[in-house]
């Protein structure tokens, strides 16, 4: 009876662990939902957003596992059941148990170690995992759309910074007759 409290933190810690790991899966696979939306409706928008939605779910991955606090004889009838010990580690340690009962409690906990009463941490969570694995990688490799261009004519030219435009107000003086000059110099001062 005297390794029975250090099977319970052991089953205690797996628990803990376990119960981390769920809601993390769970919490990743909707922040992953969550960040492809949000990637297809505002393509132009920061992508942080799934990585703010990772911060999140492991934060509350952690606060509730940490919050997670099992009765002391609910670890007991775990152990208990995974030993098969009939209930006999229940009965002792609830106490007022038959010499027998205390004895066959005694006989189950001979030799068990953690490993052997500890609860599996991971199952089917890998699957969340994956999921929001793929999740950024379409967050991040959905393209952002190109930069908007201006309107065309919306662009104010200056004479100085056009050395085309120069030149077209030079036309006039190249002119070879009388209308060819008056036309050269429309159009010089619509290019100003």
């Amino acid at each position: 009876m005297d390794q029975l409290p250090h099977l319970l933190a052991a089953v205690q810690r797996a628990v803990r662990l376990r119960t981390f790991v769920r809601t993390l899966a769970t919490w990743v696979i909707v922040v992953g939902c969550v960040s492809v939306l949000l990637t297809l409706a505002m393509p132009g928008a920061p992508r942080w957003h799934a990585l703010l939605g990772l911060g999140l779910a492991l934060t509350a991955a952690l606060v509730r596992a940490m919050l997670r606090r099992e009765q002391a004889l609910d670890l007991v009838t775990y152990v208990d059941q995974r030993l098969n010990a009939g209930f006999a580690l229940v009965a002792t340690v609830e106490g007022g148990a038959h010499e027998r009962t205390a004895a066959q409690a005694r006989q189950a906990l001979a030799g068990k170690r953690a490993r052997d009463v500890r609860p599996k941490v991971w199952r089917g969570e890998w699957v969340g995992f994956a999921f929001y694995a793929a999740a950024l990688l379409a967050v991040y490799g959905v393209p952002s759309p190109p930069p908007r261009r201006a309107p065309p004519g919306s662009e104010l030219v200056t004479m100085g910074s056009t050395p085309a435009l120069t030149r077209v107000a030079e036309l006039p003086r190249q002119a070879r007759d009388e209308a060819q000059r008056a036309q050269l110099q429309r159009a010089a001062a619509d290019a100003e």
